[in-house]
């Protein structure tokens, strides 16, 4: 464990530090600052020790000045001969407060709590560390997937490059897939909505049902249907009903407000 000691009189810290050191001898003490201006530099500079002592009547100050010009993150043991600090104390970090002078099982019972309190905090932290390393995988994969951003049809003969910004929505009838500009122009194109779904950014686009994929830009009106479906109008107009299902109703509209 790295200590970092806060503390004006040399005596108290020199003891603070051997008692540490026979509690455990693989405790490492950081540093051993005396003043409130040395504690905002080392913190500044710094990352964070796993525990902090904080005397709270430092050679140039009150040890929670110390608070409203870093930001400390790590646990705190306050050590001091007053007690009206008590509750101040634990308005910041602190897990106990200490009165001096305190013996080694006093400071025993204070590194116990912290590490009970680490053992049952570590299944909340396990889950934060893995779903923080999830989204960072996702987020690499994801930077990586590269989007279809034109479409080639053909027209009367001649062959053009629409850009997805310029589609409003896909449908399929009969097995024929079309594309359908937001000109209202509508172009036959040979891949399935299957193939088109996996090539499109879903930010941009959302299959609605089995037979439409649309973006956002071709909502025209949303209307709630029965059982908890959503009954779409697309714009251009498109002949059928556009009908969300009840399970895609939800994701949908998150879509819709990303």
């Amino acid at each position: 464990m790295n200590i970092l000691i806060l503390e004006d009189e040399p005596f108290a810290a020199k003891r603070l530090e051997i008692m540490l050191k026979d509690m455990n001898a693989s405790y490492q003490i950081l540093s051993v600052i005396d003043t409130v201006s040395g504690a905002v530099k080392w913190f500044s500079n710094h990352q964070m020790p796993d525990l902090a002592f904080f005397d709270i009547h430092l050679a140039d100050g009150i040890s929670f000045e110390i608070f409203n010009q870093v930001s400390i993150e790590c646990p705190i043991i306050f050590t001091t001969a007053y007690d009206e600090y008590a509750l101040q104390a634990f308005k910041v970090n602190s897990i106990d407060y200490l009165l001096k002078p305190f013996d080694f099982q006093d400071l025993q019972k204070a590194i116990e709590k912290l590490l009970r309190l680490r053992r049952e905090n570590e299944p909340e932290r396990a889950i934060e560390k893995r779903l923080s390393q999830l989204e960072n995988l996702i987020k690499e994969a994801t930077s990586k997937v590269q989007y279809r951003t034109r479409f080639l049809v053909e027209s009367r003969g001649q062959m053009i490059s629409i850009p997805v910004q310029s589609i409003n929505y896909f449908y399929s009838t009969s097995k024929i897939t079309t594309l359908v500009s937001n000109e209202g122009r509508k172009f036959i194109i040979p891949e399935t909505l299957e193939e088109i779904e996996t090539q499109l950014n879903p930010n941009n686009f959302f299959r609605l049902n089995r037979w439409v994929i649309g973006s956002a830009s071709s909502i025209e009106a949303i209307e709630a249907s029965f059982g908890g479906k959503l009954k779409v109008t697309l714009s251009p107009r498109i002949d059928d009903e556009v009908i969300v299902s009840k399970e895609k109703a939800t994701p949908f509209k998150e879509w819709l407000g990303r």
